[in-house]
């Protein structure tokens, strides 16, 4: 969002160069991922995969841009080009700007964590869950798919710092700093998620609950505690 040329430069216009690299390598699926944030502010929840790209940001501008290209992408040996739209993935390793890292760093630190509003709400899906549902569509989708992967849960932000607290075993005091963001933000987003349950017989394995654990064990573990 801070370099919208950048974005667009990485996530689509260098799309064809890699498309080309793996015609010349014989590639036969190819799996985009692109990102919740083409619907914009969804008009319906869940969102399905046949709701209108409407992005608000320029990340998700670039990634709608990259799907357009994909699927008018002619080729004479990739037998399948798919597309994914994880949602809010987290776990181990995320930018610690990011919401969840953000605030399990607060959470280690104290009983009180800090948050911009509590009006928004997430679909949040552990990354373990993604990269399985990655597979699945390389595996089992067909040429030109569109799969959601998500959990299929709508999490408001004060549900998200209750689990936390459980997780942490303690009560976390909340912050509400009401300020806005710098940059336009979705306000909600739900997957539907019938698509990848019937076509690749995927479902989340990893509840919010556990997915926090893991992160905050592994980051425990990790040189660099949050």
């Amino acid at each position: 969002n801070m370099y919208p040329d950048q974005a667009q430069a990485i996530n689509a216009l260098s799309l064809a160069d890699v498309l080309h690299a793996a015609e010349r390598s014989g590639c036969k699926i190819f799996v985009l991922i692109s990102t919740l944030g083409v619907y914009g502010n969804p008009k319906h929840f869940p969102t399905n995969e046949m709701h209108p790209k409407l992005p608000i940001e320029a990340y998700a501008e670039s990634k709608a841009m990259a799907e357009d290209i994909l699927l008018n992408f002619q080729s004479k040996h990739i037998q399948k080009c798919i597309i994914v739209r994880p949602f809010n993935t987290f776990g181990p390793g995320q930018n610690l700007s990011l919401l969840i890292p953000s605030l399990i760093r607060e959470a280690v630190l104290s009983h009180t964590v800090k948050v911009r509003n509590l009006d928004s709400s997430r679909d949040f899906i552990y990354v373990d869950d993604v990269v399985r549902g990655m597979y699945a569509c390389a595996d089992k989708a067909s040429d030109g798919d569109i799969i959601n992967l998500g959990s299929g849960v709508e999490t408001s932000i004060v549900k998200l710092i209750e689990t936390l607290g459980v997780a942490l075993g303690k009560k976390l005091n909340v912050e509400v700093a009401n300020a806005s963001s710098s940059y336009p933000q979705v306000q909600r987003s739900q997957a539907d998620t019938k698509k990848a349950r019937s076509i690749l017989e995927w479902h989340p394995r990893v509840s919010l609950l556990e997915g926090l654990r893991l992160t905050i064990d592994a980051n425990d573990a990790s040189p660099q505690r949050v």
